[in-house]
């Protein structure tokens, strides 16, 4: 996994330079002078971190749940960045969210149900300016049971038709809950479609950007500092087990008494 998140965070760091970053490079290396490059590898190994973490909740989640979804760890990941992109969010509270989605197993990826809904949630967040795990819920909900999660959307703000309540209830009569959840996105794609574009400031867009590019770094760090973590576990291993005579005798040497 190590291999494959450094593999990645690498194209990515690249995609990233070539696609809009080399016009803050200079940002960059006053953020690396002004706070320290201790600081900026710390920050950096965090986000690393932080993404790790939510990646094997997300593997946790797919295995829990069988893999009901037809969704993959490293397609949620993606989609999380490409969102990231566009809403100037950062892309593991996105992929956090997705983790909650696959929850419910009614949502697919086939026909893009999945992308759709999560896209939809994003707008959703910040059109009714609500965080996004609860736009998330109350999506998910109503696509998994389209019937009863109108009313849930509905106390959310997002109102159907009587036409359209009709046609939801007739798919879902006839087994096609696909089509039943195509209408909801439809709705809410009228209703909320590029608020979180819309709503993503210049400044918002930087922080993200500057955020993933820690996380590149840190990513390729991880695995090295791994290795001076289980040398340093080992040294200390091996300096306790001496007798108390000779770890005083080095601890004065050392300077440390």
């Amino acid at each position: 996994r190590f291999d494959d998140r450094s593999s990645r965070a690498a194209g990515r760091f690249s995609q990233t330079w070539r696609t809009g970053i080399s016009n803050v490079g200079r940002s960059i290396g006053g953020l690396v002078a002004g706070a320290g490059l201790a600081m900026f590898f710390s920050s950096a190994v965090t986000e690393a971190e932080e993404a790790a973490s939510v990646m094997r909740k997300t593997e946790a989640v797919i295995e829990s749940t069988g893999g009901v979804a037809g969704v993959t760890a490293d397609h949620l990941e993606g989609l999380a960045g490409r969102l990231s992109d566009i809403a100037a969010v950062d892309d593991e509270v996105i992929q956090s969210a997705g983790n909650v989605m696959l929850t419910f197993k009614n949502i697919k990826a086939e026909g893009g149900i999945f992308d759709a809904a999560m896209e939809s949630a994003l707008n959703m967040s910040a059109a009714l300016d609500i965080d996004l795990q609860s736009a998330t819920m109350n999506i998910s909900k109503a696509l998994n049971d389209p019937i009863e999660g109108l009313g849930k959307l509905a106390r959310a703000g997002v109102d159907f038709t009587d036409q359209q309540k009709d046609q939801i209830a007739m798919m879902v009569y006839f087994g096609d809950t696909a089509g039943a959840q195509r209408i909801i996105l439809e709705e809410l794609a009228t209703q909320f479609g590029g608020a979180a574009e819309a709503n993503a400031t210049a400044s918002e867009k930087m922080t993200v950007a500057m955020d993933n590019i820690k996380e590149s770094v840190g990513t390729l760090l991880l695995p090295a500092l791994g290795q001076a973590a289980d040398a340093v576990s080992g040294l200390a291993d091996w300096f306790t087990n001496l007798p108390e005579s000779t770890q005083t005798a080095i601890a004065a040497i050392a300077g440390v008494t």
